[in-house]
């Protein structure tokens, strides 16, 4: 019994197959060229090779489901637990060395708890729908955080492709602090005060801003490096971690009115105050761009 199988490109240069196949029957599945050879799938060149079989309701070939990554590196040995809304049994799995997974879900909405060593917990709401199946999904996790220290991670998706991190404020001695792409770390009579890891420029983020030093007052910001004002279209969020206190998830929404320029929050002394909204007037000037 020959079976038609409906293939996708996916990143790392592989190509993941959807064979549907009746429960009990025997079927050949044959992809006309030699493992290793390219073949055109989804307008990009692929591999097919290092592909596997997964059996469950359905006869599957494909590559793990998704990544847990922390600033764009996998997370090996992080438990998942995926606990549905509607219906059904809760799953849990444990991350590869590089951060993938693979896992059978059915049609449902799901809250992912995600756990690992010297990381903060984080939560995900995550929707499956029916006959689907998805790759490339990523869920960032944020490392314990230091004694005193505060962490402000963005997040947004594949559009716009540049959002860019912004931190200035004044510490309690009155220095003048002001971070971004160009000015990665601020540093005070050999102290760091803040830093901002990297500048990402593809899309998705994450972009983690540290502040070392949480006697002063810092305003936090986002701004589109393109001004294509499409911010708000898309959607960006924004996580706060505080000592001692629960994580805070700022999130960007379509009627914010929010374009090229997104005030999401201030960090006084330790303690958060979310903005979330647009500046009076959305425009690039020396304290946004």
């Amino acid at each position: 019994l020959g079976v038609e199988c409906d293939g996708f490109a996916v990143d790392g240069g592989e190509v993941a197959y959807r064979c549907a196949v009746a429960i009990g029957s025997t079927a050949a599945v044959g992809f006309g060229v030699p493992a290793g050879e390219r073949v055109a799938v989804a307008g990009k060149r692929v591999f097919l090779e290092r592909l596997r079989f997964i059996v469950g309701e359905d006869l599957r070939i494909g590559v793990p489901l998704a990544a847990v990554r922390v600033e764009g590196d996998g997370v090996a040995d992080a438990e998942i637990e995926f606990v549905p809304k509607a219906h059904g049994d809760h799953k849990t799995v444990t991350t590869k060395s590089d951060g993938t997974f693979f896992v059978e879900l059915e049609a449902d909405t799901y809250t992912l708890v995600i756990t690992a060593d010297g990381y903060v917990e984080e939560s995900f709401v995550f929707e499956v729908e029916e006959g689907h199946s998805y790759n490339g999904e990523q869920f960032t996790i944020s490392p314990e955080l230091a004694t005193g220290n505060a962490r402000i991670v963005l997040e947004w998706n594949a559009e716009p492709k540049d959002l860019d991190s912004y931190l200035n404020g004044t510490t309690d001695k009155g220095e003048e602090i002001y971070i971004n792409f160009t000015h990665k770390k601020a540093t005070v009579d050999g102290k760091d005060i803040a830093e901002l890891d990297l500048d990402d420029t593809n899309g998705y983020g994450p972009e983690t801003t540290t502040i070392y030093d949480l006697n002063g007052v810092y305003e936090f910001r986002v701004a589109d490096f393109m001004r294509t004002r499409t911010m708000s279209q898309y959607g960006a969020t924004v996580k706060v971690y505080l000592p001692g206190k629960p994580v805070e998830t700022i999130v960007l929404s379509e009627s914010s009115g929010v374009q090229d320029v997104w005030n999401v929050c201030i960090i006084d002394h330790g303690e958060l105050k979310v903005i979330n909204s647009a500046p009076e007037r959305d425009e690039f000037r020396s304290g946004n761009k």
